[in-house]
């Protein structure tokens, strides 16, 4: 039985990724967490997961553990990260277009 090759984006891509939503996702975090606005947190919460999970999918493509990486739950794991990230921004977005247009 042959077998297909694994495709995926590159690590660096991956790794780059993952620092343009950490990073702005971290100060949100902790700038909701100082201000105690939960909304903050919650935008926040989604680009963090992702960002994590790109990370360990990175550290897991490197490792050559594609096996693991084609597997269905790590599958769901990125949708519901992917989820969350689109969710958060599309809740900042929807609280934006109020304050501009409320």
């Amino acid at each position: 039985m042959k077998q297909t090759p694994f495709s995926t984006m590159s690590p660096a891509f991956m790794w780059g990724f993952a620092a343009f939503l950490g990073i702005p996702g971290l100060y949100d975090l902790i700038q909701g967490l100082r201000l105690h606005l939960g909304q903050q947190v919650f935008h926040a919460a989604g680009a963090l997961a992702l960002a994590a999970f790109l990370v360990w999918y990175a550290l897991q493509r490197r490792a050559g553990r594609t096996e693991r990486l084609a597997s269905p739950r790590a599958t769901l794991v990125g949708y519901v990260c992917l989820g969350l990230c689109v969710g958060g921004f599309l809740a900042k977005l929807a609280g934006k277009a109020l304050q501009v247009f409320g």
